[in-house]
Formats: C-alpha cells, structure tokens, sequence
C-alpha cells in the first residue's frame, strides 16, 4: 500500500488494529501455559484458536500493509479463514461430548486435545494450498468447483452441524436442570445441577465464538461469493476494506470474550490481581504500598502478562495519540489554536506511553516514575486550563477572540509546560524525602493549588461558557428566519459541541488520575493502611485509559475531527476507482485483484 496522505490513516489504524490483536491474544496463551487451572482440553483449543488470531495480527495485515496484491495474502486469508473454522469445528465437538455424554469425556478428552488442533491446521493448509497445483487460474473450471467446495464444505456445512450440536446441547442442559429441580434433595443431583450450569456458561460463550465469527468473515465470504459467479458489480466499493477491519474486530473479540464471559478466565483473571503486590507510582517517587512499597515474589509468568499489558497499552497509547498529532499537521482545517491545545495534551498522553510506562516496566522502583508522573500530571492539567481558557474567550468575547489567541498562544502554552516541569522537580532540591515537613507541605500546595483549584476554576468556567451559549440561543430564537440566523445557530451549535468534548476530556482525566491522587494523598497523612490492595495496580491502567480516551474523544465527538477522518476516508476509497479510457463510466479497482478470486491471487 502506498503511503499517502489518502491511506496513511488507514495503514495507522490497521497497524494498531495489528499490534493489538498480537499482544491480546498472545496474552490468552500465556494466561493459560501459566496458569494450572486453565490447562483444560477446552482451553487448549482456545489457544489453538489465538494463534489464528495472532497470525491476522502478526502476518496477515502486515502482509496487506506493504504489498496489498500479493499472492500470499489470498493464501493467508484462506488457511486462517479455515482454520478458524476448524478450531472452532474441535471446540464445539469438545463440548458437545462434555454435555452430551459427560461420563465418557474424561477417556475423550486427551485424544481431543492431541488430534483436533493438529488435524484442523494440516487440513486447512493443505486445502488452502490445492491451488498452486493450477496457479490458482480463476478462469478454469477446477478453480470455480473448488472455491465452490470451499464456500459448502468449508463454511455451510462445518456451520450448519455446530448450529445442530449447541441447539442439542441446550436442549439437553435445560433437561438435565428440569430434571435436577425435582431432585435438589439428593446432594448428588445439586452437584449435576452445577456442573450443567457450568457448562451452559461454557456453550453460550462458544456460542457467541462461533456467531462473532462468522459474522465478521462474512463480508469476505460475500466478496469470494460474487467473485464465483462472475459478480463484481454486486460488491459494494467500500466492503473491501471495511472486510479487513471486520477480521480484525473478530481477532480482538476473542481474547475479550475469553476474559469478560468465560468463568474459569474471569476467575484466573480476579486471582491473579488480588494476589499481585501494589505498584509504586505515585507522585515525585513516593512509593505507596500496604507492605513498604516492596513487591511480594510473584510467579514469572504472571509478570510477563502484566508486562505485556502495559506494553500492549503504552503502544496504543503513543500510537494513537501520535495519529492525532500526524492529523492536526497534515490537514490544514484542523490546525486551529484549539486543536493547538489539544496537541499539547496529546503530546503528555505519548509521555505517559513513550516515558513513563517503558520506564515502570524495566525500573519499577525507580525515583523517576515518579517525577514523570508529576510533570504529565501537571501538564496535563495545565493543558485542560489552555483549553478552557481557550474556549471561555471564544464563546463570551468572540470578536477578541483572534486578536487574542494569536497573541498569547505561544506564550500560554510555553508557560503551561515551564510550570508543569519546574514545580515536578522542586523536590530534588530536598532529595523527595517524604518524611520532612517541607515535603508534605509540597504535596498539600501541589494538590489544592495545581489540581483542586485549578479544576473549581474550570468548572466555573464551563458554567460561565453554557450559561452564556443559552442565553446567545435564546437571542437567536427571538431573530427572523434569515441565513443569518441559520448561520449563527450553527456557529453556536458547533461552540456548543466542541465545549462538551473539551468538558469530557477534563472529568475523564480527573476520574482516571484520582486513584494516583487518592494514593498520594493518603501517603502525605501517612496513611498508607488506608490505601485498597488493588488501587496502585489498577492506577497504572486507568492512566492508561485516559491516554486512549482523548484520541477516541476528539475522533468520534468533535466535528473537525471527525469531518477530517471522513475525508481521508473518502479519498482512499476514490483513489481505488480509475475511470476506464475511452468513455465516461468508472469501474471498481478492489483492495484485491478483480481478474482473480479474493482468496487466492496470481
């Protein structure tokens, strides 16, 4: 794929799309290598089913990324497609045969967990690979009755059976807990009536696997169908690639289906942070910590999983936010003084992922988190105050408001960052020793002058701003139908809207920073007692989560954005249709080769 500027957000968002789906579903796998109770024959063919997942992520959309056309991709797509239904073929049969006839399962259950992952990849490569034998020419005959045989053998019928096999296996749940009802005296038939609850809990997440599945391949399934009978002008012009993102989705649902829906994941999952020792990362290297700020030992295992969350995150984080960035310097409309401001607060949220959390991962005890902390803290409140002084002027004194801005851009937000910093390092004038008065002074100041304050101000401010947008509104009612009338109530419509997100930016960072202040705090009264087991852990993800909420916010809520992101959009698909010489119609230039079948390319 060419980098443009038409398709360089695309290649962005499936890189992300791509990083995501590795690191997730690579979690999945070590979750269950690492922990005992997972070890099941159904969680086995789970982790067979992630490394499908892993492979879109970490071969597939790279494959696409840097050479859309090339033969492989349609190899690709065909034994993960296949595979994917394969896996999801040996765990539907595991289920069935645990519900069906549980006696029996204990003596299958091996022989399940050896065969089925091996067999459901030899005969998805092998299948996959049958077209090298014509070069995959989609003009022959054998071409068209093997794709024929692919759509029938590959997808209807593995689908049609399972559908057979859960609609039995709930039949025969509901039976087992009817009949356990009348029962419930015999101590015998309790523990039936839970083992069948259980594994009810287990099928109706299979269940969803297998719906989530074929849903997100059917674009795909769509495309190779019309390709058969000789259909392109059926294929919507925008499926093509909508269809990678719908793959992706489907590899990103699994691991959060595993985690959110599936008991013995979510019970893992619940154990493994109540167990886990608190974090350090509080304010200017303050460690709290209800057992000293040290780390009890943990399993290796268990580290390397929250190790790879917070890289996963941290990626995500820098990426997006570096996207936005990438956007405001590429598109001249969305290079206003707001969106200046908003880059400033992208560029702390990249700190957070680039700095801070590189910096937690390889010296988690060190000093600097702490100061990194501090200044993106800071600077983050010092951005929302930009941003919020930004919109005050623009709504209560629009005719200064150019004059203004242009003026004292450089200047407020020079000094945003020059405070932020500076204030962060005064400790090192004391070496952060928590235990003197000066340092617990600091703490107090940095608290209610740089944080309370600062946001009672900007509430104020945002009361002032929609106050004085009502009363405009009112103003505006009250005028003649006019274009000058339209005009104003979209200019106020459009204030009205940018305010709002700006107003969701300051409570999300508030909310997801008040475990860090909450710990901080509670450190300076020298109570860390008083501080829950799981806070510092869960700090370390809802700053994260602030960081990936901004991005999110300025793309799906405020116009420019938005508008911006609709035109690239519009242009790399526009840039894939080129009109045909020699007349004035326009045929369709597909992701994927049109003279070939969209699983396997010449």
């Amino acid at each position: 794929m060419a980098v443009t500027d038409q398709n360089i957000f695309v290649m962005v968002f499936l890189s992300i799309f791509s990083l995501f789906i590795v690191t997730s579903n690579s979690c999945v796998c070590l979750l269950v290598i690492s922990k005992k109770a997972l070890r099941t024959t159904t969680n086995w063919l789970m982790v067979s089913l992630a490394v499908s997942d892993i492979l879109i992520g970490g071969v597939l959309l790279p494959v696409y990324l840097i050479e859309p056309f090339s033969i492989v991709t349609g190899y690709l797509v065909s034994v993960i497609l296949l595979s994917g239904v394969a896996n999801l073929c040996a765990v539907t049969y595991d289920r069935y045969v645990a519900v069906i006839k549980p006696l029996e399962y204990p003596y299958r259950a091996p022989k399940i967990r050896r065969r089925a992952p091996l067999l459901s990849w030899l005969l998805s490569s092998i299948y996959s690979l049958l077209p090298l034998f014509w070069n995959a020419d989609v003009n022959l005959i054998v071409h068209k009755v093997y794709m024929i045989c692919l759509q029938v053998f590959g997808i209807i019928v593995p689908y049609t059976l399972m559908t057979l096999a859960y609609v039995r296996m709930f039949m025969e749940v509901r039976r087992g807990l009817t009949r356990n009802e009348h029962l419930k005296s015999f101590r015998v038939h309790n523990h039936e009536g839970r083992r069948l609850s259980s594994d009810a809990k287990v099928a109706k997440v299979f269940a969803i696997f297998v719906l989530a599945f074929l849903l997100c391949w059917l674009p795909i399934i769509y495309i190779t169908t019309a390709k058969i009978v000789n259909r392109d002008d059926v294929i919507p012009e925008a499926l093509s690639v909508s269809s990678l993102f719908t793959v992706a989705t489907c590899s990103l649902l699994n691991p959060l289906v595993y985690t959110f829906l599936k008991p013995d994941f979510k019970k893992a999952i619940c154990n493994f942070f109540r167990t886990r020792s608190p974090t350090n990362t509080v304010l200017n290297g303050r460690g709290v910590s209800s057992e000293g700020g040290m780390r009890t030992k943990m399993n290796m295992a268990e580290n390397s999983i929250v190790n790879v969350m917070i890289t996963i995150l941290s990626v995500i984080v820098v990426a997006a936010n570096v996207t936005i960035c990438l956007l405001v310097v590429a598109n001249k409309s969305l290079q206003t003084y707001t969106n200046g401001f908003l880059v400033s607060l992208a560029v702390s949220d990249i700190l957070l992922g680039a700095v801070l959390f590189p910096v937690f991962l390889t010296i988690p005890e060190s000093a600097t988190s702490g100061y990194i902390v501090s200044v993106i803290l800071l600077s983050g409140v010092t951005s929302h105050c930009c941003i919020t002084f930004d919109r005050l002027i623009a709504i209560r004194h629009p005719f200064s408001y150019s004059y203004l801005i242009q003026k004292y851009f450089t200047k407020v937000l020079l000094t945003a960052w020059v405070v932020a910093v500076v204030f962060s390092l005064i400790p090192l004038c004391w070496k952060a020793d928590s235990r003197l008065l000066i340092h617990k002074v600091y703490i107090f100041v940095e608290i209610v002058i740089f944080i309370f304050v600062p946001y009672m101000l900007m509430f104020v401010a945002y009361c002032l701003i929609f106050a004085t947008l009502r009363e405009h509104f009112k103003i505006v009612q009250e005028m003649t139908v006019s274009t000058s009338r339209r005009e104003q109530a979209k200019r106020l419509s459009s204030e009205a809207k940018v305010a709002k997100v700006c107003l969701i930016l300051i409570a999300t960072f508030v909310l997801c920073w008040l475990p860090i202040i909450y710990m901080t705090s509670a450190t300076a009264l020298g109570r860390p007692d008083i501080v829950p087991v799981l806070l510092p852990n869960i700090s370390i993800f809802t700053l994260g989560l602030s960081s990936l909420i901004n991005p999110l916010l300025y793309t799906f809520k405020k116009e420019d954005f938005r508008t911006a992101v609709r035109k690239i959009f519009r242009r790399n698909m526009n840039a894939q249709i080129h009109p045909i010489s020699g007349n004035t119609h326009y045929r369709e230039v597909k992701q994927f080769d049109n003279k070939k079948s969209f699983l396997h390319h010449c």
